[in-house]
């Protein structure tokens, strides 16, 4: 294999691990989100906005308070009891999970 095709073997490689992982955590957010109504679970999307880049996004109107996990502001508790620790276990999770499988391609 020359290493032009190393390369292009090892980009083709990277490419399907963050897709896989991209996929593991948007059906895992889905999967996982604290459900009183609905809505928030529902509002989930995801879109490719580049070769190797994705936004996964929620529209509900709380969002925002609930990835930032249960907090105590102004004298009260936000957030979820449910995602106590929000969005960041997760993030941290997937990204570990896209080095760990980087770090494994050997050519």
């Amino acid at each position: 294999m020359t290493p032009t095709e190393a390369l292009a073997q090892i980009e083709k490689d990277q490419y399907k691990i963050v897709t896989s992982e991209v996929s593991n955590l948007f059906t895992d957010l889905k999967f996982i989100s604290p459900v009183d109504s609905g809505n928030f679970r529902h509002s989930w999307s995801m879109f490719k906005t580049s070769k190797l880049s994705w936004r996964i996004s929620n529209t509900a109107l709380y969002a925002d308070v609930l990835a930032r996990g249960r907090r105590f502001v102004n004298g009260r508790y936000e957030g979820s009891l449910q995602w106590a620790n929000g969005l960041s276990p997760m993030l941290q999770k997937t990204s570990k999970n896209i080095e760990r499988r980087n770090n494994a391609i050997y050519y």
